[in-house]
C-alpha cells in the first residue's frame, strides 16, 4: 500500500487519495455506518482482513460536500453498506482533485500498524 498514508509534521498519520483513487474506478468505495450490522462496531469491517489495516471516517456532508460528490448505494452480498463516493467532476485530473479534497477530510478510527519492510504483506 505505498503512498496510502502519509504521516504529518506532526506525527498524526492521515489518509491520501491514493487509498481512495484505483485504476479503472471514477469512485471510491465505502461502507455507510448506519447501514452496518451493527453500527457501534465499525471496526467489524475488517474481519478477515490483514490485522495491518486501518479504517478511516468522514460525514456524508463531506462526502458529498455542497454538491461536489455524491454517495451511491451499492450493496454487495458481503457488505450491505457498501456505496461507493464519486465525483461529479467530468475530467479524470478533476475527480482525482475531488478525492484529494475528500480524502484531506477523513479521519483515523483505527490507524494502519507499520512494521518491518515486509509488514504490509503479512511476514
Amino acid at each position: 500500500m505505498p503512498h496510502m498514508v502519509a504521516e504529518e509534521s506532526d506525527g498524526k498519520l492521515r489518509v491520501t487519495s491514493a487509498a481512495l483513487i484505483r485504476k479503472g474506478e471514477t469512485g471510491c468505495s465505502v461502507s455507510v455506518q448506519s447501514r452496518l450490522p451493527d453500527p457501534e462496531a465499525p471496526l467489524d469491517l475488517l474481519e478477515g482482513f490483514p490485522e495491518t489495516w486501518g479504517v478511516v471516517a468522514c460525514t456524508a456532508g463531506a462526502a458529498r460536500d455542497h454538491g461536489e460528490r455524491r454517495v451511491v448505494g451499492r450493496p454487495e452480498d458481503n457488505n450491505l453498506a457498501h456505496a461507493e463516493v464519486i465525483p461529479n467532476a467530468s475530467s479524470r485530473k478533476e475527480q482525482k482533485r475531488s478525492l484529494k479534497a475528500l480524502a484531506e477530510r477523513m479521519h483515523f478510527i483505527r490507524e494502519p500498524v507499520f512494521g518491518g519492510p515486509n509488514a504490509l504483506l503479512g511476514e
